[in-house]
């Protein structure tokens, strides 16, 4: 007889970024085949059927996230960096992530960035988890990284902020802020950004009874 599990929650994860540009695409979002490809492939999920959490963290996965990419190692070198993980994917597995992701081609808009914010909260003194929040920015010029880093922890510091007064908490410890950009070319005027938490290891509470 299978064992009887009750609802899972993640307890280990990393955190990736990417950015694709492309000239081709399938209308009528061309950057959302080619350019989005491309920025998972950089992020190193290209190979996972990847699924979109919303935005609360179970207390177990504090302290249990780290990097796989070069990419976001050099700007969150705090993070523990875990690149031979990638070799334990499982070809066409089922990626749970929280992510902020969008694309625009070069007509539109000249650059996008994108970001995930983590809020650790208590209530009436007692850890009780954390909160994530998204952000995506369009820019109709260049930006720098300084710029995409400044803005996303703007907006995800005020979206942080009302996700604990709403239900009443208080932040515990510091808030982990996460960013990525792109630049769009114009000769790849089709162009995907990213910044995602992906969710690997799971625990089960007790069955509902």
């Amino acid at each position: 007889m299978d064992e009887m599990k009750g609802t899972r929650y993640p307890i280990f994860g990393f955190v990736t970024g990417g950015t694709g540009a492309f000239n081709d695409g399938i209308p009528p979002q061309p950057y959302e085949t080619f350019a989005y490809d491309l920025a998972l492939h950089e992020a190193g999920i290209e190979n996972f059927n990847v699924i979109p959490y919303t935005s609360v963290m179970p207390p177990e996965i504090r302290g249990n996230l780290v990097t796989i990419t070069p990419e976001m190692n050099q700007k969150f070198h705090y993070l523990p960096f875990r690149p031979d993980i990638k070799d334990q994917f499982h070809h066409g597995a089922v990626l749970e992530v929280i992510v902020a992701g969008s694309g625009a081609n070069y007509v539109e808009h000249k650059a996008i960035a994108t970001g995930v914010g983590i809020v650790w909260a208590k209530k009436n003194g007692k850890f009780v988890g954390g909160f994530a929040a998204e952000y995506v920015q369009y820019y109709d010029s260049k930006i720098d990284d300084e710029i995409a880093g400044a803005e996303a922890r703007m907006w995800l510091n005020k979206s942080l902020n009302h996700e604990l007064s709403m239900r009443g908490m208080e932040q515990d410890g510091d808030k982990e802020l996460f960013h990525n950009f792109i630049n769009i070319p114009s000769d790849n005027p089709f162009a995907y950004c990213l910044t995602a938490i992906g969710f690997l290891n799971f625990g089960y509470a007790p069955l509902a009874k």
